[in-house]
């Protein structure tokens, strides 16, 4: 049996996955990196938005422009959408938590 080659990594690119409280999908979206630091999108920037979705959990990826994993997150909301927590884990192995 042959082992499956490895599917390339995104390049400048955030992936983004958010969760419900019982840990159901609800959205999967996928963004280049320069949009997700320089613009607003309501999956993290609206609490309204994370609130009407039901979104409590949001778990993303940031590719850098090698295509190199940068950083993994994974956020924590309320039920009004409201931030509650994060953890962080760089490249490097660093990990800061809030």
């Amino acid at each position: 049996m042959m082992a499956k080659a490895k599917e390339p990594s995104p390049v400048a690119t955030v992936l983004l996955v958010a969760f419900g409280a019982s840990q159901n999908k609800i959205l999967d979206i996928s963004l280049p990196v320069d949009d997700y630091y320089c613009d607003s999108h309501p999956i993290i920037d609206d609490n309204e938005f994370r609130k009407k979705m039901g979104i409590r959990y949001i778990e993303g990826q940031i590719f850098d422009y090698e295509g190199n994993l940068d950083q993994k997150f994974k956020n924590e909301y309320d039920s009004e959408g409201a931030y509650k927590h994060s953890k962080i884990v760089h490249s490097d192995g660093t990990i800061i938590e809030d």
